[in-house]
């Protein structure tokens, strides 16, 4: 498992043993990871997940992560008996549909050696949040997360209108739940 402790060092690893290779990459990431960079939550997490990899001034989908990345996270799971597939491109398909407006101007964006990693800003990752409590096959960890985040209703209704709108109409009872058990009373008129 990954902790608040560890994570900086393994993405420092994960550079240092990049730049070995030659290679370099930016990484756009999702998910735990981001809530323990940022100081939201501090639950272990098993992955680093990569929404996209960047290719000139665009993040992009990509079906396989690049060899040398592959190679040098290969090297970093074996220091730190992480699992295999630690660094995933499990979510990157949602590229596909698109990220909130404007959320490049809101990543934090940090630097390991040859690795440059943008993390999602707090608007984007609760939206995505917000999707992804609303998948039933996802369990609880998402909804936990954002009882942790404690969005505000200035936060959720955007966060719960976007996920309507991009891709989950079908799921709208699911999210107009969520943002009720969030402390939005008026949810269903709001959204």
């Amino acid at each position: 498992m990954i902790n608040p402790g560890s994570l900086q060092e393994i993405l420092e690893q994960l550079g240092a043993a990049l730049g070995r290779r030659g290679g370099r990459h930016e990484l756009l990431v999702v998910g735990g990871s981001v809530l323990l960079l940022g100081r939201y939550g501090v639950r272990p997490t098993r992955d680093v997940d990569v929404m996209g990899i960047r290719v000139g001034d665009t993040f992009v989908y990509r079906a396989q992560m690049p060899a040398d990345l592959e190679e040098a996270a290969d090297d970093v799971r074996l220091i730190y008996d992480l699992d295999p597939g630690w660094l995933n491109l499990g979510p990157m398909d949602r590229l596909e549909d698109g990220l909130p407006s404007g959320y490049e101007n809101r990543f934090e964006t940090r630097n390991y050696g040859s690795l440059t990693i943008h993390f999602l800003g707090r608007a984007d990752l609760l939206t995505l949040k917000v999707l992804a409590a609303s998948d039933p096959t996802r369990g609880n960890r998402d909804m936990t997360d954002l009882r942790v985040l404690a969005p505000d209703r200035g936060e959720l209704i955007p966060a719960a209108r976007w996920a309507l709108d991009v891709r989950y109409r079908r799921f709208r009872s699911d999210i107009v739940f969520i943002a009720k058990q969030l402390g939005v009373a008026d949810a269903e008129s709001e959204l």
